[in-house]
């Protein structure tokens, strides 16, 4: 089902806990992707589906090229 509708999201920042994993299962469910980027690599314990976890371990300067890259690679395919 993933892709039926040709969207990504990708979640940033967020409170403690499994609202994420429960966000990205909810939206996966209904046909898009959910990506999860972080900054603390304790996040990754908190998501279901690991394969769509991005780890940004480069300094925040660097964030804005990271997060276009992340965007050109990741909206490969889509439907416009």
């Amino acid at each position: 089902m993933a892709d039926r509708f040709g969207h990504n999201f990708c979640l940033l920042q967020g409170p403690h806990g499994p609202i994420f994993s429960q966000l990205g299962q909810f939206l996966e469910q209904a046909g898009a992707r959910a990506w999860r980027a972080s900054f603390n690599g304790g996040d990754a314990f908190f998501l279901g589906n690991k394969a769509r976890f991005i780890a940004h371990t480069e300094s925040v300067e660097t964030w804005p090229a990271a997060l276009s890259k992340i965007i050109a690679e990741r909206s490969k395919g889509l439907k416009a």
